[in-house]
């Protein structure tokens, strides 16, 4: 399953990759030994996709305490996975002598989605590596996460790998008992009852692929917004530090090389300037370039207010130069950017920032001329929702400005942006990635995207539509999740009457 994530991004494997741990948990012996199985499977695959976390904070703090992070945050996160492994079992006990094991690929299929889609709640949440971001290479397939986001290519994942353990129990307990004629009678199992859930899954995977064909084949136009969008590809390390004079020296170098054309906008990334909304020096370089290009210049800065609480925000500035808006993000990095508790973690300072950043408050929309801008800044665009909502108040283009040169040369950056082509396709938006150091990209409502490399200083020019219209998934949101649940509830808490049934058939 590791294989499926980006580096090795080998996204064909998740559709039987899962089936292994399935099987273990169906037939754990006790609740205990299920969360165990699950646990282990977090602290080994998930661990492992955010690996860049403990090379992170070691280049942060110059100190193996980097790894101990990783160790933590793999403790806790891993979690999950072992409440997946209890449902897992407890779906398993309530359909072991079923008729049809059909009940049994749904369940696990829908406790996967369901605690997939808990790992996105809370602010202290981290939803990263969900199984159906393994797809973002494969556009057919994932055409319906605008239907019920990337929770509607979970679910088919993990409904292909529980057929694929029904049939191998089927066939193994055929095989184990030949020498058995009233066995099968006993287990529940029948030929039958082991191609339904094989059909089922296949079915499933069928109108994804069906879907997927038709929607790929859609028009997706609007009004043109020509972008430019900028890689400066200054790193974040205290050693990579560079005086803000240096640093606008070269932006407006940047700039001078693609005055040719006209833009609507150009997008800055996150941490482009320390703050552009006071009267200093940056601010004034900013009002320059937008009066010098009579575009839009979209700046990813701090900002202080009044009372001294620091915000991570993005400012507007006008062609006529002016300031004209502010978006403060909403959404932060728990121990990047805040710190739960920090009083009581004697770590509290690891990544050497002495106060929080303050959260947002607003889910506002940048208006630019016709741009109605969607702001997602960095960590913001891994929620479904941030985006969703958004787009439901009337944003027709998504713009990310992130800074991802903290996690170094590592897998973090093409996993980032596996998440945020999602967020196109359910929002039938484009999506325009302003980065430090990459992947600054251009993401089509299809998913399919076109991106700067990685850790070199360049431009992405490129013409993005401005879309209205609302998708299902926009509309109605988690609604798949919700009939998951639904269909735990009566999994998991009504009286299995197809098992009484049976049982008094069989003492009959």
């Amino acid at each position: 399953m590791t294989l499926a994530f980006p580096p090795a991004d080998l996204g064909f494997l998740a559709w039987v990759a899962l089936a292994p741990l399935f099987w273990a948990l169906v037939n754990a012996r006790r609740p205990r030994h299920a969360f165990g199985l699950g646990y282990l499977f977090g602290v080994t695959h998930w661990g492992a996709t955010i690996y860049w976390i403990g090379t992170t904070v070691v280049a942060w703090t110059h100190s193996p305490i980097g790894w101990i992070a990783w160790m933590l945050l793999t403790a806790i996160k891993s979690g999950w996975f072992g409440l997946f492994g209890v449902l897992a079992w407890w779906v398993g006990q309530r359909t072991s002598k079923s008729h049809t094991q059909i009940a049994r690929v749904l369940g696990l299929a829908a406790a996967w989605t369901v605690v997939e889609w808990l790992r996105g709640q809370t602010a202290v949440a981290m939803p990263w590596s969900l199984s159906g971001y393994t797809q973002y290479r494969y556009l057919t397939v994932i055409q319906a996460a605008d239907l019920a986001g990337v929770y509607a290519i979970s679910f088919g994942i993990a409904l292909v790998n529980a057929a694929i353990t029904s049939v191998a129990e089927f066939k193994l307990l055929r095989a184990d008992h030949t020498a058995d004629s009233g066995q099968q009678a006993r287990t529940g199992f029948s030929s039958h009852s082991s191609a339904l859930p094989f059909s089922l899954s296949a079915l499933y995977f069928a109108v994804l692929l069906l879907y997927g064909n038709f929607a790929l084949h859609r028009s997706y136009e609007g009004p043109v917004a020509k972008l430019a969008l900028m890689q400066p590809n200054i790193g974040s390390t205290r050693e990579d530090g560079v005086a803000e004079s240096e640093m606008m020296a070269g932006y407006g170098r940047m700039v001078d090389g693609v005055m040719s054309r006209k833009h609507s906008i150009f997008v800055w990334p996150e941490s482009t300037a320390s703050d552009v909304t006071g009267d200093n020096y940056a601010r004034n370089d900013f009002e320059g370039l937008a009066s010098l290009t009579h575009s839009f210049q979209l700046v990813g800065t701090g900002y202080k207010d009044m009372e001294d609480r620091v915000y991570n925000s993005a400012a507007l500035f006008a062609p006529t130069g002016r300031l004209v808006d502010r978006y403060d993000k909403n959404w932060l990095v728990p121990m990047g950017e805040w710190v739960p508790m920090r009083g009581l973690i004697p770590f509290g300072n690891v990544f050497h920032f002495p106060e929080d950043t303050t959260p947002g408050t607003a889910d506002k929309i940048l208006k630019a001329g016709r741009l109605r801008i969607c702001m997602l800044i960095c960590y913001e665009s891994v929620f479904p929702v941030v985006a969703r909502t958004r787009v439901r108040d009337g944003a027709n283009l998504l713009i990310l400005i992130t800074n991802d040169s903290w996690a170094g040369q590592s897998s973090e950056l093409q996993q980032h942006l596996a998440m945020t082509a999602f967020r196109a396709v359910e929002t039938r938006r484009f999506v325009a990635s302003a980065a430090t150091t990459g992947m600054t990209c251009l993401i089509e409502p299809t998913g399919a995207y076109r991106a700067l490399p990685p850790y070199q200083k360049g431009v992405l020019e490129c013409d993005a539509r401005l879309r209205t219209g609302l998708t299902p998934y926009v509309r109605f949101g988690d609604w798949l999740v919700y009939l998951c649940i639904i269909g735990l509830g009566v999994a998991l808490f009504v009286p299995p009457q197809v098992k009484r049934n049976y049982r008094r058939a069989s003492s009959s």
